[in-house]
């Protein structure tokens, strides 16, 4: 039997919209695997003029709404021999695709750290470019809450893991 025309249009109608359907679920299941942002978009369909104002800024971020970085830190833990305590060293890369070293830090916490929901941190030593800072001596009262010795405290240093720059 003969469709009409009104019948035709109607069933290719829903076709083209069944299809159009698709192809945005399709698109929208990609970005989040390949995790496709704004930015990416900007690039795709700027002119050439605007490409330059797409690309990621190297500033730091601002609250204002600034370019966003995005930053790739490393973590190393070393659990101390005698003492209930792990030293855990922290690198913050410029990105996740350089080895440009921004900042290094070295910290210990107790293997069991959290105490009454407090979870406690000792400095131990900050880098940052040519700077270095050194956190040692420590109040008594520090010392007590680690259960260190002033020397116990200064030698927690040799279990940091830097990087050269």
């Amino acid at each position: 039997m003969r469709q009409t025309l009104k019948q035709e249009i109607r069933q290719t109608g829903q076709v083209l919209v069944a299809g159009l359907f698709s192809l945005v679920a399709l698109t929208l299941v990609l970005i989040h695997i390949f995790g496709i942002g704004a930015h990416d978009f900007k690039k795709l369909f700027a002119s050439s003029a605007a490409k330059d104002e797409a690309k990621p800024s190297k500033k730091k971020t601002k609250k204002d709404g600034g370019k966003e970085i995005r930053k790739y830190s490393e973590f190393i833990t070393v659990k101390h021999s005698t003492l209930d305590l792990d030293i855990t060293t922290g690198i913050r890369f410029d990105n996740s695709t350089d080895q440009n070293i921004e900042a290094q830090w070295c910290y210990a916490s107790p293997t069991t750290s959290q105490k009454d929901g407090l979870f406690m941190r000792l400095s131990i030593r900050e880098i940052e470019g040519s700077k270095t800072k050194d956190f040692p001596p420590y109040p008594i009262q520090t010392l007590r809450e680690f259960n260190l010795t002033q020397d116990q405290a200064k030698n927690l240093v040799t279990l940091c893991r830097f990087k050269a720059p």
